[in-house]
């Protein structure tokens, strides 16, 4: 799915479709391009436009972490929102999307595989007002991530349970260790717990090493550990 929005010069926008993506801007116009789920056009495009290879490669990763990088006059982001395409169970996996979003001046480009609340949000209140946002597509991409936040509250206060329970496990003179679950998305937050001595992370590795390898995928996680620890 192809969704446009063009933030026209005197402050108003015109929303669309695939029809708009390559249209001419005007002087001091901009353009939002978001597109959703797979499709092979997709790749092509972001040659077109010049994006840097690293960053279409790692835009078609499926399993990527969250990074910065800047390529010229392009800023390529990597966040993960959460997913809320399937109906998750109390205890369950919380699942996330990968959001990427290439920047700059005047074009503001985001792909994702599937639905996301955020970017739903944020292109509402653009069509109710019918106005530009002030700061043009970096205020757009602002307030996508705003909006993604916003979603992890609730993620946040099970942390702090889960904090918590180790406070009380460890003043009872047991071992505080962690599992069920746990993932190359979820591990750092709770590995960053205070006393956490074990990790039950080898279903998530042996998973991993099936598309990368055992060394890559023990390599990987090792990273996102000694970043925790840092």
């Amino acid at each position: 799915m192809i969704r446009v929005v063009v933030f026209d010069s005197d402050g108003g926008i015109r929303s669309g479709g695939e029809e708009l993506v390559f249209a001419p801007l005007a002087e001091g116009a901009a353009i939002w391009i978001d597109l959703e789920g797979p499709d092979k056009r997709f790749e092509g495009w972001f040659r077109d436009w010049g994006f840097h290879p690293l960053a279409i490669e790692d835009t078609f990763t499926l399993a990527h972490q969250p990074k910065v990088e800047e390529y010229g006059e392009t800023m390529f982001i990597i966040v993960r929102g959460l997913d809320f395409n399937f109906e998750r169970q109390d205890g369950g996996d919380i699942r996330t999307l990968k959001l990427a979003a290439f920047l700059s001046k005047s074009r503001l480009v985001t792909t994702h595989r599937g639905p996301m609340r955020s970017l739903e949000t944020v292109r509402e209140r653009l069509k109710a007002s019918q106005r530009s946002f002030p700061g043009g597509p970096v205020q757009v991409l602002w307030s996508v991530y705003d909006e993604m936040m916003d979603h992890y509250f609730p993620v946040v206060d099970e942390l702090a349970k889960i904090r918590a329970a180790g406070e009380a496990i460890r003043q009872a003179g047991m071992r505080f260790n962690a599992g069920h679950a746990l993932n190359y998305f979820n591990v750092q937050p709770v590995a960053a717990l205070p006393g956490v001595r074990e990790l039950h992370i080898g279903h998530a590795i042996v998973s991993r090493s099936v598309f990368v390898g055992m060394r890559e995928a023990v390599r990987q996680m090792k990273a996102l550990l000694r970043e925790a620890a840092a």
